[in-house]
């Protein structure tokens, strides 16, 4: 990837555009072999998704929503916090990152279309799957920039390759791009991406958009705010705090603003819909599992358990792990907030955070600031004798050929039991 430093700018957006279409166009082949158009926009991805046509289509009566677009979403969206409105327990995250899509197909449909179709569709669809290859190539091009800072070239590629083809991220971005998931992880990449950028050229606008993105994160899901303390220990050398603490104090404000503003929107919907600017729309689910956590579930059930479906993730802890004994106590928060997530994610009411999930989904967003664990394996790797290298390598090349066949032989998880691994991989060889 030397190119990219030496190369025009115009060969840069090419190579970006075509990622982006091979991207946008695995994501529309996939959901169409795997028949996800007949439940694309269901369950929580509906819960997600519905914000746009009570924004650009129905508005808030739950009267003015068709019954078409209710038995597509599988929802009815009333609840007793807010009876007679189209509610959501879900934020509007997901939907403002898709809205310029959403309008582009409703402006397309409503003026040149014969039959304006239901936005609950394939029809609307392809043009927010699109967005979603954008965000997911833009993440990448601000997460290979910080890898090779500390790794080099070769290390960030494959890390990159490693994390999407070897870890849940493909999933929750070909299957159920409508899942939260993968925007979490575009802001994680864009908003540590920024906040390093701001620090290295001095200039607020960095700052700014750095606040923004994280901000952003957390208004999509709540337990993201883990992540923000987890960035500025990467991008602040803990030498530095003295002089970049002052930096940051000044653009405080400044940063506040935007942080603010993204929330406008989320405020006044609760506030339309249930009176209150400020809701726990979960109501009886939380992290009631603590002391308790399913830990064993989290990493090893074959319904949604880490291991069964993306063995490649186990070099995150190893990677961060290796990161702290090597390079000192500035990746400290970065360990740690992979046990504490792990942890935090175990103790949620539902085990395996839904009865099926390709590997273990509240990870996925995390990933982001973990890919310096895989990253720094690969470059330990590089380091070994040949021998000892091509057998490691062989190691990540087979983890990325079982997750990619378990992918391909199930359209979301193995049904069964918890702990049936016969009927697991009676499935996975057939």
């Amino acid at each position: 990837m030397a190119f990219w430093k030496n190369y025009p700018n115009r060969l840069k957006i090419l190579f970006l555009f075509i990622v982006c279409l091979q991207i946008y166009t695995a994501i529309q082949d996939r959901q169409k072999k795997v028949n996800n158009f007949a439940c694309e926009i269901c369950a929580d991805k509906s819960g997600y998704y519905i914000y746009l046509p009570i924004w650009f289509n129905y508005g808030l009566d739950s009267a003015n929503m068709p019954e078409i677009v209710r038995e597509r979403t599988r929802e009815r969206f009333e609840n007793e916090l807010a009876p007679g409105k189209s509610f959501t327990k879900f934020t509007a995250g997901v939907a403002m990152l898709l809205s310029p899509f959403y309008a582009v197909a409703n402006f397309r449909h409503q003026v040149f279309g014969r039959v304006h179709p239901n936005p609950i569709s394939a029809d609307y669809l392809r043009y927010t799957n699109f967005g979603t290859a954008l965000y997911l190539t833009l993440a990448f091009l601000c997460l290979f920039v910080l890898l090779k800072r500390r790794f080099g070239d070769g290390p960030a590629l494959l890390g990159i390759l490693l994390i999407y083809f070897g870890t849940s991220l493909r999933y929750y971005t070909e299957d159920e791009s409508l899942m939260s998931h993968v925007y979490s992880f575009c802001l994680f990449s864009w908003s540590w991406y920024f906040l390093e950028k701001a620090l290295l050229t001095r200039k607020r606008a960095g700052l700014i958009l750095f606040a923004l993105f994280a901000s952003w994160a957390v208004l999509i899901r709540p337990t993201n705010i883990v992540g923000i303390p987890v960035i500025l220990s990467l991008a602040i050398k803990p030498n530095a705090w003295k002089t970049e603490f002052p930096f940051l104090l000044k653009a405080f404000f400044w940063m506040l603003i935007p942080a603010f503003l993204l929330w406008i929107p989320q405020f006044i919907y609760w506030k339309m819909t249930t009176g209150n600017w400020l809701v726990y729309s979960y109501q009886n689910e939380g992290f009631h599992r603590w002391k308790d956590p399913a830990l064993s579930e989290q990493w090893f059930a074959v319904n949604s358990g880490i291991l069964a479906y993306t063995p490649a993730f186990i070099l995150v802890p190893f990677g961060l792990a290796g990161l702290l004994w090597k390079r000192g106590k500035q990746y400290a928060p970065l360990f740690f907030s992979f046990l504490f997530c792990v942890y935090l994610f175990a103790s949620w009411w539902a085990k395996g955070f839904g009865d099926c999930n390709f590997g273990y989904r509240p990870l996925v967003e995390f990933t982001a600031l973990w890919s310096l664990g895989f990253a720094w394996v690969i470059s330990a790797i590089f380091k070994l004798k040949p021998g000892l290298q091509f057998v490691a390598l062989g190691f990540l090349l087979l983890c990325i050929l079982y997750t990619n066949r378990v992918y391909w032989r199930f359209n979301s998880c193995a049904f069964g039991g918890e702990w049936d691994y016969v009927r697991f991989f009676q499935d996975y060889l057939n």
